[in-house]
């Protein structure tokens, strides 16, 4: 997980929250939280309550994103800092690009053909329609 923290050109985005006047009592450092949501996508946490799960589970995890056993982000502490990262999108954006730049020089043709998974995934709006029994649900 590190070394995937170290290759994201995070820095920018960063420093933009960590400039922000945040209100209420100290809480948890940016590069923490930041840190704590790419290991849950790594993770493949469905939620943030999954992130929360692997931060209290997995110690290793928690040392890489700076937080002690005893004083863990929660979930909706995630979730007020996903708000301000959302807030910052076109810096995340940017990011993005950026490595996605850095992956065509050292991958020619990287982007070039893209792979679908064509699974049928039932989604909860669906299950609704199913049920119903008017022309227009079908």
């Amino acid at each position: 997980m590190a070394m995937v923290l170290e290759a994201i050109p995070a820095e920018g985005l960063i420093s933009a929250l960590e400039k922000e006047h945040w209100t209420g009592r100290r809480g948890y450092s940016v590069r923490g939280m930041w840190s704590a949501l790419i290991a849950g996508v790594l993770a493949d946490a469905g939620s943030l309550d999954d992130v929360v799960r692997l931060l209290k589970r997995d110690k290793d995890t928690r040392i890489v994103c700076g937080f002690s056993d005893g004083n863990l982000p929660g979930q909706d502490a995630l979730g007020r800092f996903l708000k301000k990262l959302v807030i910052h999108g076109d810096l995340l954006e940017k990011r993005l690009a950026d490595i996605a730049k850095d992956l065509r020089q050292l991958l020619p043709g990287f982007g070039t053909k893209l792979a679908v998974d064509s699974m049928d995934i039932k989604a909860y709006a669906n299950r609704h329609r199913q049920h119903r029994s008017d022309g227009d649900a079908r």
